[in-house]
């Protein structure tokens, strides 16, 4: 995305839309209230305002200013298909910077948009995460992923992000089928 770009996931732990997948990065990030959100894989905001999203906005744009504005070393590409139950996704990461990017991965991430206002990024499955173990500048590595999320895949759209192995995420792409 670009360093203006906010994109947003959304893990559900303990009610109807928590899969075992995000009930497992629930316990990975050691949630310890809800909503919790974490910014580029890092920065955690615990706790909302209810029923003052302006509130919250107000919270979180300081934190969002801070990273907006970074320019990535890597550009990520991908494609989603969709085939009955089969869903492929195909991607290519490539390092734009002038330095290597080693000891990184790429995950891939399904989520439905459910059409309300508070589930629009309803993650649905977590792809194990591909190891991206030394991209030198300008270079690519390519991916071919697959997912066995069986559920309802109408309004099924996918994140790819790459991260390092200190948690931040330096690059994501929201690819749709």
């Amino acid at each position: 995305m670009g360093p203006t770009q906010l994109l947003v996931l959304e893990y559900h732990s303990g009610d109807n839309e928590a899969t075992s997948k995000t009930e497992a990065k629930v316990l990975e990030y050691k949630v310890s209230g809800f909503p919790t959100i974490f910014f580029n894989g890092g920065t955690a905001t615990i706790g909302g305002t209810a029923g003052n999203s302006t509130a919250c906005y107000q919270r979180y744009k300081p934190i969002i200013n801070k990273l907006t504005g970074t320019i990535s070393p890597v550009n990520i590409t991908g494609t989603m298909t969709v085939n009955g139950k089969a869903i492929t996704i195909n991607s290519t990461v490539a390092n734009t910077s002038g330095s290597p990017v080693a000891n990184a991965k790429l995950t891939a991430v399904l989520y439905e948009d459910l059409g309300t206002d508070q589930h629009h990024y309803v993650v649905r499955d977590i792809l194990t995460p591909s190891a991206i173990c030394n991209l030198n500048p300008g270079s690519q590595q390519t991916f071919n992923l697959a997912s066995t999320y069986s559920g309802n895949t109408a309004n099924l759209k996918a994140v790819l992000y790459v991260q390092t192995s200190s948690g931040q995420i330096i690059q994501a792409v929201q690819i749709t089928q």
